[in-house]
């Protein structure tokens, strides 16, 4: 179903039926900062609204 392929010094995985590549990759640092302040505004959220103090 899978076949492995060499592209450009990496190791990609070709789903032949689909078409689709997969290889390892990082995770870009705009969608770190996204999650961190998602995250953070989800806690302040909670402390804010959800409390009793």
């Amino acid at each position: 179903m899978a076949e492995r392929t060499k592209n450009e010094n990496e190791d990609v995985y070709l789903y032949a039926d689909a078409g689709i590549q997969e290889r390892h990759g990082a995770i870009p640092l705009w969608l770190k900062l996204v999650v961190t302040g998602l995250l953070l505004w989800g806690a302040y959220y909670m402390i804010q609204y959800w409390s009793v103090w």
